[in-house]
């Protein structure tokens, strides 16, 4: 078991979290004594037990990292160990225990469980419970992505032989327990490569993610408003000799950087001024933060936010602001509306609108440096090129945004607008790819993002358009 320090600090990285994922997973505050609460509580943690362990923070609203309102007044006692785990030992059909935390975000204690994982037998429910919120019974949930979301849902045929694959596998590993003691670091490179590129991309994202939000906090930088981000995590298939995190190869792989228009992804921050503009080495792996606030007399915003990271062992992570967010258009957008800006309020252009023709150029431009980058990093080593990258693209702060396009000063053919906070997409890139694939699988990563704005499609010749210029 972890010291309780570091398991705190632990469950609060999970707790502030900007998203959710395959293994995390928040909650608003729960009624235990509610029937339809006891339903999402259930739900959630046999999930997260059939995805072989994970997180349940509650206390958290999703997508923003922030406490939900109105707390229990004991916290303690409403989230209790003992009484959760009761509550599995009657509804779960292979009981286990789980550890709970208390962390502290922003002043106010969250409680959040840690899920066991080395599942040997799916979790499924014994009984039905709830009126509203139903969790049935003879019943197997796991976590799933159907709906271009992470939830915990019930399992179909594809997901039950996940599950089995997954028992069988912790099965295996009891079996080799001394195997493992002596050769743990084979063990943990096998199981790595044997993990679909969705699920490790999916967790190296989230942990870039908590990452990036406790360095805002480590800068005093949490209390300015959040810019929407892009997010964007890439994995290949193949491995370097050396993955040591030094500046030889740093220097290698930027020198390799493409320089296309607009705002670069994964720039070095030294090149940039500023006290919160810093580039080190954290648990073996380069991190990068650009953070440059911008002072107005009605508030501050970030006129440039990114984070990146640089793991040689695992893959490279981005996330920068969208074009329509920054400052300089987003001022001039709401002088031409009119609008006025309520002093230590957000402002008012956050949210407003994606641009569809900056959306596609940013995409097109991370899946472009991605593989001039990665291509940099093999240059010289003794290991053959990556056949393929792996990329995950994560689109938030969505909800109540329009896709349009800005044309001079304002927005025409407005769609409707986002119901959803995030957006999720995968592709697969082949390193050899020219850039009419790349303009393909900028369509690909897409979709799902325009038709959650009423259905849009992206045709590929517009796609295409949009891209010309970009190339020259």
């Amino acid at each position: 078991m972890l010291p309780e320090d570091e398991r705190l600090n632990q469950a609060r990285r999970v707790a502030i979290q900007h998203s959710e994922g395959f293994g995390i997973e928040h909650k608003s505050w729960l009624d235990l004594s509610n029937p339809d609460d006891q339903v999402k509580l259930i739900r959630a943690i046999l999930a997260l037990r059939n995805n072989d362990g994970g997180w349940l923070a509650i206390g958290v609203e999703n997508g923003t990292g922030m406490t939900a309102k109105n707390p229990p007044s004991n916290l303690r006692v409403s989230y209790d160990a003992d009484a959760i785990n009761k509550l599995i030992v009657e509804f779960s059909s292979d009981p286990f225990g789980v550890e709970v935390c208390y962390p502290d975000v922003d002043g106010v204690e969250v409680a959040v469980l840690r899920i066991p994982g080395g599942v040997k037998n799916p979790a499924v429910t014994k009984k039905s419970i709830g009126v509203t919120k139903l969790l049935e019974g003879d019943t197997i949930y796991c976590r799933s992505m159907r709906g271009g979301q992470v939830s915990s849902v019930k399992a179909n045929h594809r997901d039950l032989g996940e599950i089995l694959e997954r028992c069988m596998r912790n099965r295996e590993l009891d079996i080799g327990t001394f195997v493992r003691r002596h050769w743990e670091d084979l063990t943990r490179e096998v199981s790595s490569l044997q993990s679909p590129p969705e699920r490790r991309l999916d967790e190296f994202v989230g942990t870039c993610l908590s990452k990036f939000g406790q360095r805002l906090v480590d800068h005093n930088l949490k209390r300015i408003p959040m810019p929407g981000q892009l997010a964007v995590g890439v994995a290949w298939d193949g491995r370097l000799p050396d993955t040591n995190s030094t500046e030889h190869y740093f220097t290698r792989m930027i020198m390799a950087h493409p320089q296309k228009g607009g705002w670069p992804p994964w720039m070095d921050p030294r090149d940039f001024p500023g006290s919160h503009c810093k580039r080190d080495v954290r648990d073996g792996a380069w991190e990068g933060l650009i953070a440059i606030p911008e002072s107005h007399a009605q508030g501050i915003v970030f006129s440039a936010l990114d984070f990146a990271v640089w793991n040689f062992s695992v893959g490279l992570f981005h996330s920068g602001s969208y074009v329509d967010d920054h400052p300089a258009l987003g001022i001039q957008q709401m002088v031409s509306r009119g609008e006025t800006w309520v002093m230590g309020g957000p402002p008012p252009w956050y949210r407003r609108a994606l641009d569809r023709r900056n959306i596609v150029r940013d995409v097109a431009n991370r899946l472009f440096t991605a593989q001039s980058l990665v291509a940099g990093l093999f240059k010289g080593q003794d290991a053959p090129l990556p056949e393929n990258l792996f990329f995950y693209f994560r689109f938030d702060s969505l909800k109540g945004r329009l896709l349009a396009d800005y044309e001079g000063g304002g927005f025409s053919r407005p769609a409707n607008k986002a119901m959803d906070e995030s957006i999720v997409s995968y592709t697969q890139l082949k390193m050899d790819s020219d850039r009419s694939v790349i303009a393909e699988r900028t369509r690909s990563v897409l979709r799902p993002l325009f038709s959650a704005f009423g259905g849009e499609d992206l045709p590929q010749q517009r796609v295409d358009n949009w891209l010309a210029g970009f190339w020259v």
